[in-house]
């Protein structure tokens, strides 16, 4: 009641506001028309329907007749309407749209002659050709839409000098399952409007069905051969291929399309990333290596060095036995930096990241040392300098040369520790780690105690666990002492002094609840897992487990051993050790992991 109430308020308002200057006819429309917007289409087709049944003439009415007609499925009472209406008025547009009423009504040898009719009242209407081949299509009939589109072809003879109904052909082509002629239809817009992301996607779709690929081969090698000189032409060949997997063969497109369209390396540089990202770095580097290889007058040189070397680092990460010529490669593509562009900050990360390749991949501590040196010398305003000061003072420290370890930190901090939070910080840190190391414990603490304070950088953890060995000194000081030198053995590569100084705390101190008692075990295990010695590595887990059932680090040593049975093998042990963690260590962080490794280990999902 409400809803009507509403309906007949607005049609009410909308006859008020018919100026009085309209004529009656012009009314009645007008309230037609607010009847078919509030959905009173009843009322609307018997005002439509007088009104043209008085003047045909109304274009408005016969229109508004056809949509109300239609909204109502009213198709007798359309056909009747157009059959009369095409006597008089043989417009292309009626002509279509008795087509479309005919073939409703199922007469359908009857609606392809009312759509011939139109084609012929009008055989040079690009736009009544897109309406009958839209209807066509709306109904199914995708066969004749598409002989609609041709036809249009025939008898148009320009468009801008674009062919014709291109996009529209393609949909219709991979409607009727013709593969051929979608892929052909969208190579001609590709090379006509440059819709290469669109017709990627579309050939994309027709991969999907492996009847397909055949022809999509054929049809595109024919294509490139064909287009040979075309820069987007060899862009989409490129994406093919990758798509197939032939990625020598996708850069080797790329690189011409970069040159046919004067890119200077853009659309390799961008292949190399793309290449990066889904894991192809083989491939990756290639890329990178071409722009390197034209020296710096190419302006993606620096970046395609820098992507070079990132992309190496990456794949070592993953491949910790990569060799040593690969190693000698990075430290070679980062020199290129330092020789092209010397004194820059660009040059000052190349530096660094040598000396640490030279120390953590290939242990040659000597000239990593020369190289900070060269840094500090030939870009001495870098910030990059201060870090290679303290990366000096690590290597002096892990030669013995303490006095000399704390001199470079005192000079970084001098020199560059003024507006830089993160240096001091870092500096804080190795200056604790030095009177840590060297026994001076209540100097050390000082300092840790310090750093604690800072919770958002990232040596807070190293912090906190430093922190928590030193307070053993209240328990057993002597004890902390070797602990820490042991430490500082390790750094040293002194291994064996560290054992003999592991195993002193194990066997002297019966304080099982300490860090140091605990830590010494877990890392002589460790210690001993890196020699292959896995059942020396196990005697440190079990004797820490037996001893200390549940310690702070009782499920880092559950876990630790259960990884060993794995790897030795031992199934049924492994699992029993895991369910240990998710039993008594409800609140362990390798909760999650057990409980992988349990499924993983019983073949479960």
């Amino acid at each position: 009641m409400i809803k009507n109430i509403f309906l007949y308020s607005v049609v009410s308002f909308f006859i008020l506001n018919i100026g009085y200057s309209q004529t009656t006819t012009e009314r009645k429309l007008s309230l037609a028309q607010s009847y078919e917007q509030v959905g009173q289409l009843d009322n609307a087709i018997r005002i439509y329907e007088e009104v043209y049944s008085q003047d045909k003439g109304y274009l408005q009415a016969f229109h508004g007749l056809i949509r109300s007609y239609k909204l109502k499925n009213m198709n007798a009472k359309l056909l009747e309407l157009l059959e009369d209406r095409i006597q008089f008025d043989k417009k292309a547009v009626n002509y279509i749209l008795l087509g479309e009423a005919r073939w409703n009504a199922g007469k359908s040898s009857e609606a392809d002659e009312a759509w011939e009719n139109a084609q012929k009242a009008e055989p040079n209407n690009q736009f009544m050709y897109a309406d009958l081949a839209e209807v066509q299509s709306r109904l199914q009939l995708y066969k004749k839409a598409i002989n609609t589109y041709k036809t249009a072809r025939k008898n148009i003879t320009t468009n801008k000098g674009l062919t014709l109904f291109t996009e529209e052909l393609s949909k219709l082509y991979i409607a009727v399952g013709d593969t051929k002629g979608a892929i052909t239809e969208s190579l001609t817009l590709l090379m006509e409007a440059g819709a290469l992301p669109a017709v990627e996607a579309r050939i994309y779709a027709l991969m999907q069905d492996d009847d397909n690929l055949g022809i999509i081969d054929e049809t595109l090698n024919n294509f490139i051969d064909r287009n040979s000189s075309n820069y987007m032409a060899n862009e989409l060949f490129s994406w093919y291929q990758t798509n197939l997997g032939n990625h020598d063969k996708a850069l080797e497109y790329t690189i011409k399309a970069d040159d046919i369209s004067n890119q200077e390396g853009r659309l390799i540089i961008t292949f190399g990333g793309n290449a990066e990202q889904a894991g192809n770095t083989d491939i990756a580097l290639e890329a990178y290596q071409y722009i390197i290889d034209q020296g710096k007058s190419n302006k993606f040189f620096t970046s395609a060095i820098y992507s070079y070397t990132r992309t190496l680092e990456s794949k070592m990460m993953f491949d910790k036995n990569l060799s040593k010529d690969n190693i000698l490669q990075i430290i070679k593509r980062y020199k290129t930096i330092t020789e092209e562009f010397p004194k820059s900050t660009t040059a000052a990360d190349a530096y660094l990241e040598i000396a640490r390749l030279q120390k953590d991949r290939l242990n040659d501590y000597k000239k990593s040392e020369e190289t900070l040196f060269e840094l500090t010398k030939e870009i001495p305003g870098a910030p990059q300098s201060g870090t290679a000061m303290i990366e000096l003072s690590e290597i002096y420290m892990s030669r013995g040369d303490i006095v000399e370890a704390k001199s470079f930190l005192e000079t970084a901090k001098a020199r560059y520790g003024r507006n830089n939070r993160d240096l001091i910080e870092i500096i804080g840190y190795r200056q604790a780690l030095i009177e840590y190391y060297t026994g001076n414990l209540d100097s050390a603490e000082a300092l840790f105690l310090v750093l604690s304070e800072i919770k958002d950088n990232d040596i807070a953890n190293d912090v906190l666990e430093k922190s928590s060995i030193i307070s053993d000194k209240y328990k057993e000081e002597d004890k902390v002492k070797v602990f820490a030198s042991a430490e500082y053995d390790m750094i040293r590569l002194d291994t064996a002094s560290a054992i003999t100084k592991y195993e002193t705390i194990i066997n002297e101190l019966r304080n099982f609840d300490t860090e140091i008692w605990q830590r010494s075990h877990l890392i002589l295990s460790d210690i001993y897992m890196a020699r292959n010695n896995v059942q020396k590595a196990d005697y440190y887990l079990e004797e820490f487990i037996k001893n200390l059932p549940d310690g702070v680090h009782t499920d880092k040593a559950l876990f630790k051993l259960a990884s060993n049975k794995v790897i030795a093998g031992d199934t049924s042990k492994a699992i029993e050790l895991y369910s240990k963690i998710l039993i008594n260590f409800p609140n362990s962080i390798y909760l999650d992991q057990a409980r992988t490794k349990i499924r993983e280990l019983r073949g479960e999902s």
